[in-house]
């Protein structure tokens, strides 16, 4: 088990299975896993948003060079046809990258959805709530 060698990465305790994720046993600290890898940060909510990030930049400059490669090699008449099909073999790469490389990514996008979710059923009900307060 993991839990056998990985340690509390603040106070080097144990870490017990917890909810989903790991617990330290001295200091209490919560360590969520996603996927299959533990993460083991101090605020994992930053470490999620960083690293989402950090995908759409890449996503959004390799699709735009996609782009790029295909207009290219579709638009300048003066290419010899091997030198379209490169062209094109490489902006298949590209894509095919970015979804190899996304699909990585899902659990951790799938695990920010559903909190985006849980957030606005819950701003809902306290809309419903403080509402029928007003009317009472």
């Amino acid at each position: 088990m993991l839990n056998d060698i990985l340690c509390c990465p603040r106070c080097a305790g144990a870490l017990v299975d917890a909810d989903g994720g790991y617990r330290c046993e001295k200091c209490a600290g919560q360590y969520p896993v996603f996927g299959r890898i533990p993460c083991l940060v101090d605020d994992a909510a930053l470490w999620r948003t960083i690293w989402l990030r950090r995908l759409d930049d890449y996503t959004t400059t390799v699709e735009a060079r996609v782009k790029e490669l295909q207009r290219e090699a579709g638009e300048d008449a003066h290419l010899l046809p091997r030198t379209r099909q490169r062209l094109m073999r490489i902006a298949s790469g590209f894509a095919q990258q970015v979804d190899a490389i996304t699909s990585l990514f899902e659990p951790l996008i799938i695990l920010t959805m559903g909190i985006m979710v849980g957030a606005l059923i819950l701003s809902m009900l306290l809309a419903i709530t403080s509402i029928n307060d007003v009317a009472m």
